[in-house]
């Protein structure tokens, strides 16, 4: 099979994975048991959406305030918005130990298999990163970078950057260094190194995903 691409999502006792329209759930139960459930990763994309609406609502007020040369400090609130949004969301993610480590161990495994395309095993796994350049906590941060960027340009030089650049670009560059330079930083708070309980989640979830792909050929 030829490598595919992962997306992933973390609770504090799961592990989804997802290509396309299929979707793998791994949970540890209370008792210790694991259990797999195939999903619709439509359900993923619920957080992305209501992203992309805030992102549409605050780059069209933006650029109303600069066109009808409104009061400059309504040209902030965007900014103060994703700064509050994504601390907010880093203070609920590094206040929950075990959702850092499954939210790591997610990482360890996507980027395992990204690179190895290998069988996912605990002692592959251990030796992958627990950051990952694709990781939601980089389109946050990167967006913030933007935002904060133009409301210096704006405050200091007078310069409105176009909300195409500092909403938009963020969506197409958040995966690349140094865009998502603050994002990388951001996921040593959010993530932390996995213990075999949680890295063996991760690794049924993505054995069970392949098998499910391997199964629609």
């Amino acid at each position: 099979m030829s490598k595919i691409d992962l997306s992933g999502l973390s609770t504090n006792n799961s592990v989804s994975l997802f290509h396309k329209d299929i979707g793998i759930k791994v949970t540890r139960q209370k008792d210790g048991t694991i259990v797999t459930e195939k999903i619709n990763s439509m359900n993923s994309m619920k957080a992305m959406m209501q992203l992309l609406k805030f992102i549409f609502v605050f780059s069209l007020f933006r650029e109303c305030i600069y066109l009808f040369n409104l009061p400059k400090l309504l040209y902030h609130v965007p900014t103060a918005f994703w700064i509050i949004y994504t601390l907010i969301a880093i203070i609920i993610v590094a206040s929950d130990s075990n959702l850092c480590k499954y939210h790591g161990a997610e990482h360890k495994v996507i980027n395992w298999y990204c690179k190895k395309h290998n069988v996912a095993n605990l002692e592959n796994i251990r030796r992958s990163s627990r950051i990952n350049v694709q990781c939601g906590t980089n389109l946050l941060s990167t967006i913030v970078s933007f935002q904060i960027i133009s409301s210096i340009c704006f405050s200091y030089f007078g310069i409105h950057v176009p909300e195409i650049i500092t909403a938009i670009l963020p969506l197409y560059v958040y995966g690349i260094f140094p865009f998502n330079a603050l994002g990388l930083l951001t996921q040593l708070i959010t993530t932390s190194n996995p213990t075999d309980e949680h890295i063996y989640v991760a690794v049924v979830a993505l054995n069970a995903l392949t098998d499910e792909l391997l199964n629609k050929q």
